[in-house]
């Protein structure tokens, strides 16, 4: 299987080997930097008690390496953060808007 993606400002192509997810995620991992500024809480914990659903606010970096600006980070992430699912990013604007809508609806 071959991936591509972009790594400071380059499309590298990589072979993956017959575990594709493994490979997928081991090089994503290596891709996106980021940091967890602040965690603001446990929303979840998965049926295994494992990964925790977190709302988190978070700096990825950008493609050509330099930091991108916090926001505010939906996501489920393993016990040591070292992986995580798709999520959900947001800015701080967007995040008001969404807690006046959950305000108007509970």
């Amino acid at each position: 299987m071959l991936l591509h993606g972009a790594k400071n400002g380059y499309a590298p192509m990589i072979t993956c080997p017959e575990d594709a997810i493994k490979c997928i995620r081991d090089y994503l991992t290596d891709t996106f930097n980021f940091e967890i500024l602040e965690s603001l809480g446990i929303i979840n914990t998965s049926a295994g008690g494992d990964w925790t659903k977190e709302l988190n606010l978070v700096r990825f970096d950008r493609p050509d390496g330099s930091p991108g600006r916090p926001l505010f980070d939906i996501r489920q992430w393993s016990p040591d953060h070292s992986r995580f699912s798709k999520g959900l990013r947001l800015r701080e604007d967007e995040v008001k808007a969404l807690a006046e809508l959950l305000k108007e609806r509970y």
